[in-house]
């Protein structure tokens, strides 16, 4: 076997599985055991692409062979694939139902059978191929957790709060006049405002009524600032999520420094020299207005009320994530039965439960559970869990792909959106009436809620690293 055709199996297998996590389960990404044999370490050094139809796709097959038929089917190889061979290729892609997981055949093989059949017909090389399986699997895996592009996600921010102008106009008339009862953060934002110098009140009414001033377009820059950051920045899988939040937090701190370092320069010209306000209290006054802006923008876009957490009804997860998420699930009764992170007098409570729901291998595989990401990653430990507790496993992690969304993260615009989902996780009724019939004791209502959140707690952490694992092998 050369190099070169297991470059090209790898481009197209690792290409289709190094997306993300959860957006994998989303859609029915990652893979199951399938052809083992085809899955390889996609690290290391590749070649440049198209550097495949420069060389020989076949030498290893021609030299198993003898060179006589696959000879042949290199001279005729053509350095440009037809139409009607991409389309015949899909076809038969299509009619196989080719497996996320599993690459080309290597050597011999791939000049035989069907597929065989159509790379003679057709003169194709092995790269050809291999780019057509790569498209049919994007097409047909596509892990999918946003349907809009920026332009799009551009136009959606904007429907929540309409023409900018008006509202940067509006939304300081409202610091002006806060609701009494209004307990928001941006209501408390509008109290604090309120605890400085009338002078400032004064002059933010003034600002409300001059949309032509520089400060006020200072206002309307940043909120634009804000919906093209979101547009662009959105990630196009789930899977990013946590660090779209991070880079999006990052870029709005940089860009309110760079606002206040504009803003301080509209003290020299205000005209509004006070004892009582002077430049650091209008420093803080410019900071308190860009925090309640970016929050009335948040809770307009999101229709002013941060949406419930969602509880689907049905699984979520996808054929080709069920051994990510049963690899994880194990995970998760291995730190169970250690506990290092629990007090000492409630450990045993743990260890009971983890050794309560794993099982051996033999009972795994008995029980058709998805187990081929276990034995593959056979490292420091290979944990094989019941159905009942991969089951409710699949509970949580439906209730992730249900809530990691584009709405929700706008909506708990402080980055809380995964703390907010395993907070509702576990004081969820049914959710805890299905976790309680895995433990022991139903007794211990308490002690079961803090073995609950533990065990939400370490399946996302191990969920984000395990992903990366994957993506790395």
């Amino acid at each position: 076997m050369t190099t070169d055709d297991a470059a090209d199996d790898d481009d197209a297998t690792a290409a289709a599985n190094s997306t993300g996590t959860r957006s994998i389960i989303a859609a029915g990404g990652g893979g199951d055991k399938g052809d083992d044999d085809n899955a390889r370490p996609t690290t290391g050094p590749r070649r440049p692409p198209g550097a495949a139809a420069l060389l020989p796709a076949v030498s290893c097959a021609d030299r198993e062979q003898g060179g006589a038929a696959t000879s042949s089917a290199i001279t005729a190889a053509s350095s440009v694939i037809s139409s009607t061979a991409k389309n015949i290729l899909r076809e038969f892609f299509e009619r196989v139902d080719w497996p996320l997981n599993k690459g080309l055949p290597r050597g011999a093989e791939f000049f035989s059978g069907p597929l065989g059949d159509i790379v003679k017909q057709h003169g194709l090389q092995k790269a050809q191929v291999s780019r057509q399986l790569l498209n049919y699997k994007r097409g047909k895996y596509t892990q999918v957790s946003i349907l809009l592009n920026p332009p799009d996600l551009d136009e959606t921010l904007r429907e929540g709060i309409g023409c900018t102008t008006r509202f940067v106009t509006s939304t300081l008339r409202r610091i002006c006049s806060p609701e009494d009862d209004s307990s928001t953060d941006f209501g408390n934002l509008c109290r604090v405002v309120h605890s400085l110098p009338s002078t400032a009140i004064a002059y933010i009414r003034r600002l409300a009524d001059s949309p032509d001033t520089s400060c006020f377009l200072l206002f309307v820059g940043i909120v634009e600032s804000w919906i093209k950051c979101t547009a662009e920045g959105f990630p196009k899988t789930a899977a990013g999520m946590a660090n779209a939040q991070i880079d999006f937090e990052r870029e709005k701190e940089r860009k309110m420094h760079a606002f206040l370092d504009e803003f301080i320069k509209e003290y020299d010209v205000s005209g509004i020299h006070t004892a009582e306000l002077s430049s650091d209290r209008f420093r803080r006054l410019g900071a308190f207005l860009h925090l309640a802006l970016y929050h009335a923008w948040s809770d307009a876009v999101c229709d002013n009320e941060k949406p419930p957490i969602e509880f689907p009804n049905t699984c979520l997860v996808g054929k080709y994530a069920m051994p990510v998420v049963y690899y994880v699930a194990g995970w998760t009764l291995y730190s169970a039965s250690k506990a290092l992170t629990v007090a000492a007098d409630k450990r045993q409570l743990y260890f009971r439960f983890a050794a309560c729901h794993t099982i051996n291998v033999k009972s795994a595989k008995d029980a058709n559970l998805p187990v081929s990401l276990v034995e593959k990653r056979n490292k420091r430990a290979s944990v094989y869990c019941s159905r009942e507790y991969f089951e409710f496993i699949l509970i949580v992690e439906s209730v992730f792909l249900a809530n990691l969304s584009l709405k929700m993260m706008l909506a708990y615009n402080h980055g809380d959106i995964v703390a907010k989902i395993k907070s509702s996780i576990v004081a969820h009724g049914d959710t805890m009436d299905i976790f309680f019939c895995l433990t022991e004791s139903k007794e211990d209502v308490n002690d079961n809620k803090l073995l609950l959140a533990y065990i939400v707690e370490m399946y996302t952490n191990f969920s984000i690293a395990s992903i990366k694992i994957t993506r790395a092998s």
